[in-house]
């Protein structure tokens, strides 16, 4: 090879590369390694190569493992998570938390909001409004007798009135119906899927109801205008699986057409001042009862209708002349009243049921001890009249006048003796009778008040002295 002239080199291994060939030739002509006499600007370009081959492969790895974690996210609170596997749904209703899913396109994890939403339809089923009249209250809006259909909305009741009416939807996604919402509802079209649906339940809602019943509604309860239009439009949304609840529909604003407001307002208020004035006339009546026979006014009254009854039939009884049916008339009667006397002897009687029965109660026990008195007081006078029949006389006679003279309406004028004639005036002075009539109803009060004292202490001391023989 010494001897051997050097051969050109193609084309194509021209440059660099046929230089390190020409390079090569020549060193080997030397008797040198070809390594060992590498350029050191090549080495060095070599070794770049390979740390930069080494950073690619690096890259490469570390890009598929976070490829392969790029489906791993968090469901937050108020959100439900779908795991999607090459489209299908292969996990639903995923809890709040971290979750993993396959990496898109392969996979995904949709999250869906299930938070409370609202709509508020207020013009659907209102009269046309500038933006002016928007901030007026109802009483100050007015309209003309007819309706622009084209821009006055209303609705239609079930005796053919016309009716404005404003409501507010609130709803939200089911979490535990997310699969259905994902599968079924697109979220652009979303709010007005739920509110057709719940327009078309408050249609038949009101077209079931009268004016009247529509106007005196206080409430959304079971049973009203709103609760029935839920019911329909919530029907409606889960007959299309759309996984969304109403969770309320609030019939916030309602009035009669503007021109026939009036009248309507006219007869409402007429029916509340009614309404009014018979709650109060029950609540009288219910006190006045109650002051008069306390805690057992209903149970009195209602036995005092069936003495009543049993009075009616033992009347018809007698006209009939039928002596059976007389005596079990009577035998009610009597039971009736038996049971009236248990009601009116009941710690639960009160009022002037009490106060009677506590009067006649001590009447009872007073009148017996007050006739022997009297009758024991007469055979002592008995004796003393056989004994002296004359000093019983005139004792008897100075205490009756002594007790007449003693009365405030008793006027006692004296008369010098030698007096010729005296003129009297038969009108006595006003002023002197009026100070009488007052000294006897104020003498009148402390003895009735005294007499109740009694009574009452007498009752306590009764009561008290029962209770210990009871116990003892």
């Amino acid at each position: 090879m010494g001897d051997e002239p050097m051969m050109p080199l193609p084309e194509e291994e021209q440059g660099v590369g046929g230089r390190a060939a020409s390079v090569v030739l020549r060193t080997g002509e030397e008797g040198q390694s070809p390594d060992a006499l590498l350029d050191p600007a090549h080495q060095s370009l070599a070794d770049a190569l390979r740390v930069t081959l080494r950073f690619v492969q690096l890259g490469m790895v570390a890009l598929g493992v976070l490829f392969l974690f790029s489906g791993a996210t968090t469901v937050r609170e108020g959100e439900s998570g779908l795991r999607l596997m090459f489209g299908e749904i292969v996990g639903d209703d995923l809890e709040p938390g971290f979750h993993f899913s396959a990496p898109y396109p392969i996979g995904d994890l949709i999250k869906i909001e299930t938070g409370t939403r609202r709509i508020n339809e207020d013009e659907a089923y209102w009269p046309f409004l500038t933006e002016r009249e928007k901030g007026r209250k109802i009483e100050e809006l007015s309209g003309g007798a007819d309706l622009d259909p084209r821009n006055d909305g209303a609705l239609i009741t079930a005796d053919g009135n016309l009716v404005h009416t404003q409501w507010r939807i609130i709803y939200r996604r089911q979490p535990e119906l997310a699969r259905q919402f994902a599968e079924n509802i697109h979220p652009d079209h979303e709010e007005n899927i739920v509110r057709g649906a719940a327009r078309h339940g408050i249609v038949r809602a009101v077209s079931e109801v009268t004016i009247d019943e529509l106007l005196k509604e206080t409430g959304g309860g079971v049973g009203s205008v709103a609760s029935r239009a839920r019911v329909i439009a919530q029907d409606m949304l889960d007959d299309i699986r759309s996984g969304i609840v109403l969770e309320d529909l609030v019939l916030s604003q309602k009035m009669p057409p503007l021109f026939a407001r009036e009248r309507f307002n006219a007869v409402q208020s007429a029916e509340s001042n009614a309404q009014k004035a018979i709650e109060t006339a029950r609540q009288a009546a219910s006190r006045t009862l109650s002051e008069a026979a306390g805690g057992v006014y209903e149970d009195l009254r209602r036995e005092i209708l069936n003495y009543e009854e049993a009075v009616a039939v033992h009347a018809a009884a007698q006209e009939q002349g039928d002596p059976a049916q007389i005596e079990e008339a009577r035998r009610q009667m009597d039971a009736v009243l038996a049971r009236i006397d248990a009601l009116m002897e009941s710690d639960r009687a009160g009022g002037e049921v009490a106060r009677l029965m506590f009067e006649a109660r001590a009447y009872r026990e007073e009148e017996p001890n007050r006739r022997l008195a009297d009758a024991r007081r007469f055979e002592a006078m008995l004796a003393q009249y056989e004994a002296n029949p004359s000093v019983t006389v005139q004792t008897a006679w100075a205490d009756a006048w002594s007790t007449f003279a003693g009365r405030d309406m008793v006027e006692i004028i004296f008369q010098p003796i030698g007096a010729g004639e005296i003129e009297m005036l038969i009108n006595r002075d006003p002023a002197i009778r009026k100070r009488q009539e007052e000294a006897m109803k104020a003498r009148e009060v402390e003895e009735a008040e005294a007499r109740r004292r009694a009574r009452q202490e007498k009752a306590e001391f009764k009561t008290t002295t029962d209770l210990i023989e009871s116990e003892g």
